[in-house]
C-alpha cells in the first residue's frame, strides 16, 4: 500500500510539470507556409491592455494598429497559432510518438482513447484547452508516460463510478 501511495505522489508530481515538443503542423489543415494572422478581437483585447500599463522601456512599442504593425502575431512577445478543432484518434497510430505537447490552445471536445495505444509516449501534455468529457482509462496504461498535464480543461472529468478518482494505472506510472 505504501509503495502505492509513493508511486501515486510521483505521479501527481509529473503531473504538474509542463514540458515537451509540440507537434502542431499535425492540426493545420492548411498549408504550413500560411502565414498565421491575429484575430481583430484578440489585438483589440492586447491594445486595451497596452492603455492600462505605462511601458517605460519600450516593451509594447510594436504594439500599434499601424499599416507596419498590423498582425498582432508579429508584435514582441506575443505568440499566434491556430489549433482548434478536436484531437484526431489517428494520433493513436504514433506509434514511436515520445512527446506530445498540444497545451494552451483551444482543442475541445473527448480525448481519444487511442493516445493510450502510444507506448512509447513519455511526455503528454493536454492542458489549458477545452476538452471535455472523461479522461480515457487508457491514458493510465501508458507506462513509459513521464509527465502528465490535463489541467485548465474546466469540463474533463474522471469516470469516478467505473475507475475511482484517480485511474488506478496512473500510480504505477514510472
Amino acid at each position: 500500500m505504501g509503495n502505492y501511495i509513493l508511486k501515486l505522489c510521483y505521479a501527481l508530481f509529473f503531473i504538474l510539470l509542463h514540458s515537451a515538443s509540440s507537434i502542431h503542423g499535425y492540426f493545420n489543415s492548411t498549408s504550413s507556409t500560411k502565414e498565421v494572422k491575429c484575430k481583430e478581437r484578440e489585438k483589440e483585447a492586447l491594445l486595451r491592455f497596452k492603455q492600462g500599463h505605462q511601458d517605460d522601456y519600450g516593451m509594447l512599442s510594436t504594439w500599434r494598429d499601424d499599416e507596419k504593425n498590423r498582425d498582432c502575431c508579429k508584435w514582441k512577445g506575443i505568440g499566434c497559432n491556430n489549433l482548434v478543432g478536436v484531437i484526431p484518434c489517428e494520433l493513436g497510430n504514433l506509434a514511436k510518438l515520445q512527446y506530445l505537447n498540444l497545451g494552451g490552445n483551444s482543442l475541445s471536445g473527448a480525448i481519444p482513447y487511442q493516445l493510450g495505444n502510444l507506448a512509447q509516449l513519455q511526455f503528454l501534455d493536454l492542458g489549458d484547452n477545452l476538452l471535455d468529457r472523461t479522461i480515457p482509462f487508457k491514458i493510465g496504461e501508458l507506462l513509459m508516460l513521464q509527465s502528465l498535464w490535463l489541467g485548465r480543461n474546466s469540463n474533463l472529468k474522471i469516470n469516478k463510478e467505473k475507475y475511482g478518482i484517480i485511474p488506478f494505472k496512473i500510480g504505477e506510472l514510472v
